[in-house]
């Protein structure tokens, strides 16, 4: 039996995409989504920002940090802003845009901790952490991928932004040309590009 699509909700309209991957998508509202057996899930230790990810890690996005404190300069011009960095992982966002905006009160959470970081940092999981108050800015990249219930996921931030906020998320783009193409490789049977991106 196919899972219903996380996003929409249909089940008439999902299909599986790659058995070996779990990666299934909705022809309704376009979503790719996984249904990982709980076995083979992957745990976010500090492994994960030191091994398995490393590169990932190693070549942070500074381009999009310094889009996001501009945008974020632009925005609360003048005022002492919150910031929550969900799955902070090891920090780079958050001590990025700290030296970008150093009047911001800074906040991450993850469920794995590496190091001590120069900001306020939370060890548990966004989704039943209970936060001392609202933010002004929650940011969330590459991380509601990896998130089972996207919905609740929204709700959550939700409950935690404060009225006059912005929410700034992130996420792979499946119908982007580097997916296709790893796609078109897959079909053709050369699957290494398309399971690294599906990793």
């Amino acid at each position: 039996m196919l899972p219903p699509c996380p996003i929409c909700g249909d089940v008439k309209r999902v299909s599986l995409y790659d058995a070996s991957l779990h990666v299934y998508r909705c022809r309704q509202c376009t979503h790719a989504f996984t249904v990982v057996p709980k076995q083979d899930q992957e745990t976010y230790a500090p492994e994960y920002f030191s091994a398995a990810h490393k590169n990932w890690f190693l070549h942070p996005n500074i381009r999009l940090f310094t889009s996001i404190a501009r945008f974020l300069k632009g925005n609360f011009a003048g005022r002492a802003i919150s910031i929550l960095d969900v799955g902070c992982g090891n920090g780079d966002f958050l001590k990025f845009v700290g030296r970008a905006y150093p009047r911001a009160q800074l906040s991450g959470i993850d469920v794995a901790s590496v190091e001590k970081f120069p900001f306020r940092f939370f060890h548990g999981d966004f989704h039943t952490f209970a936060f001392p108050e609202q933010c002004t800015a929650i940011v969330g990249l590459m991380v509601v991928e990896h998130v089972e219930d996207p919905r609740a996921f929204v709700q959550k931030i939700h409950s935690v932004l404060s009225p006059d906020g912005v929410v700034i998320l992130d996420t792979i783009d499946s119908g982007s040309f580097l997916y296709r193409l790893a796609g078109a490789l897959r079909r053709i049977g050369v699957r290494g590009p398309f399971a690294q991106l599906y990793d």
